[in-house]
């Protein structure tokens, strides 16, 4: 994959959009269950997880799916080559070889936003984001080369911008790393021995890092991924039983041991895995690799008849979703796994009561597990306390006992219905996970009564007493006078004494209601008392 940011795991606030439910690296999807994508072709997948969508590079344009595989729209209309996503996730590219030239749109409308035309007699092959510029490898007459456009810029293109020693054969393969690191890197992807070359893009003027123009380590290369920061990038080889992976000075390889006929590689974001995919029918699987390329996870597809597609892998930006097109004959399906980068973790949260009374301990109680088997002891669970509607979260810290069970008591704050959500981070090997609750914590109630002489002669000045019961931080009553047909006035608003006496004197002209209102606290709901004077 040709798209790379990096980025963290979802934060707190999002876990608490979703109700409950435990996430972790599942199988991959059995073929019953797989979304059937309207495509009859794949050159490159992108997956936008800001916009919950897939693009699809085929023959017949850009196609645009939501994460279900559901088709959106297409765009360009066209066959397409290469595309390429923002690190911002706000504009596509795409290569258009019937034109020469490079289609811009709008990730969140897509809307057309611009084109980027080649000289004329220039044929356009792979594109790459990186240091605000679109870098672009091309055919001449004279041979290959890469050049680049400014973002934004459609009318000036930079041509034979990378210094190489040697002509490119054909117009290379492109990868790019889209931190600030600037590392780019373009491999021949013809007949063996290929070219490969690494560049620092990031200053004014890019700087060949290293050049190997006889590269014959990798044989039938299909696809290409730059880890974030640019330290390293992957090679996926078809003919070739591991992926191979590199530094950007081209030292030594690492080999992912990912099977047979491998076509497809892509980098977490955040460097927390590798996933690899083979189309060979014998041995086809998607794997995942830890970053030192220890194996993770192996999802075996041959039994439903699907391979990964060559290309066809993708993660979202922020690393939780790996994208998987995959085909069987003509036919192409979507698998969205969770977490692929991590072996599978479980993670429950329930509480005895739904209702507690304000000011208890409310008890919540849960188990984590690793691939089945309890979280050792004293493994952290964070729990996130959320008043139902609010944004704000309030965070506490539970451990786990033996068997992976935890437990946590808490005295919310007030009354309220509230979501508690664990959370658990992952320790690098099992997947973060999160569960939520329901809580609803019901207000105690107090006594309020008013004391009043019954009837009185007109004129008649009179004392009204109101009394409060038992609250728990707040001792204000407010006393309303309403004379018959006239407005309700606030007569006085104060602390009850010591005795939960408040006292107001108000000279009757007319019947009046009194009435007392204590407005409530953390624990105790709100209450009003009346009495009537006739005057």
């Amino acid at each position: 994959m040709r798209r790379l940011a990096g980025s963290g795991l979802a934060g707190a606030a999002a876990l608490l959009a979703v109700s409950g439910g435990a996430f972790g690296a599942a199988n991959a999807a059995s073929a019953a269950k797989l979304a059937t994508l309207p495509i009859g072709d794949l050159k490159q997948v992108i997956a936008d997880g800001v916009h919950n969508r897939v693009y699809l590079a085929t023959t017949g344009g850009v196609v645009v799916t939501n994460m279900t595989g559901a088709r959106v729209t297409t765009l360009v209309g066209e066959s397409v080559g290469h595309i390429a996503l923002s690190s911002d996730s706000s504009t596509l590219y795409a290569t258009v070889p019937g034109a020469d030239e490079v289609a811009a749109f709008n990730a969140k409308t897509l809307g057309s936003t611009a084109f980027y035309k080649l000289p004329g007699g220039d044929a356009i092959g792979d594109i790459a984001l990186q240091a605000g510029k679109i870098w672009v490898s091309y055919t001449t007459a004279a041979g290959a080369a890469i050049g680049d456009f400014t973002v934004g810029n459609t009318a000036e293109f930079a041509a034979a911008a990378l210094p190489s020693t040697e002509v490119w054969p054909t117009a290379p393969l492109l990868a790019a790393d889209l931190n600030p690191d600037g590392t780019l890197v373009a491999v021949d992807d013809e007949a063996d021995p290929a070219m490969i070359a690494t560049y620092d893009v990031a200053g004014g003027t890019p700087v060949k890092l290293a050049e190997n123009d006889a590269f014959a380590a990798c044989t039938g290369l299909s696809d290409v991924a730059v880890a974030a920061g640019g330290g390293s990038f992957d090679l996926a080889c078809t003919g070739s039983a591991t992926e191979l992976g590199f530094s950007k000075t081209l030292g030594a390889a690492k080999d992912y041991a990912s099977g047979a006929g491998t076509d497809a590689v892509a980098i977490a974001p955040d460097n927390s895995g590798t996933a690899t995919g083979t189309d060979d029918a014998a041995t086809a699987k998607l794997a995942t690799f830890k970053a030192n390329g220890t194996a993770e996870n192996a999802y075996p597809l041959a039994a439903d008849g699907y391979t990964v597609a060559k290309d066809g892998l993708s993660w979202t930006s922020d690393a939780t979703k790996l994208i998987a097109v995959l085909k069987a004959g003509a036919n192409y399906a979507l698998d969205v796994v969770e977490y692929a980068q991590y072996k599978a973790s479980t993670l429950d949260l329930t509480s005895p009561n739904l209702y507690w009374q304000a000011g208890a301990k409310v008890i919540l109680r849960g188990t984590l597990k690793f691939g089945g088997a309890g979280a050792p002891a004293g493994t952290t669970v964070k729990i996130f306390r959320q008043v139902a509607g609010s944004s704000v979260l309030t965070t506490l810290t539970t451990h786990t006992k033996a068997g992976g069970t935890y437990t946590l008591t808490d005295v919310p704050p007030k009354y309220a219905h509230y979501y508690y959500t664990a959370y658990y981070a992952t320790n690098g090997t099992y997947a973060p996970n999160w569960h939520s609750c329901l809580v609803v914590v019901n207000p105690l109630h107090t006594t309020l009564r008013v004391t009043a002489p019954g009837s009185v002669a007109g004129g008649t000045t009179v004392q009204v007493t109101a009394h409060l019961g038992k609250t728990y931080n707040s001792r204000y009553v407010s006393i309303y006078a309403q004379p018959a047909g006239g407005a309700k006035k606030l007569v006085k608003k104060a602390k009850v004494n010591s005795q939960g006496n408040l006292t107001i004197s108000y000279k009757v002209t007319a019947n009046t209601t009194f009435s007392a209102v204590f407005g409530g606290d953390a624990h105790y709901a709100p209450v009003t008392a009346r009495a009537t004077v006739d005057g």
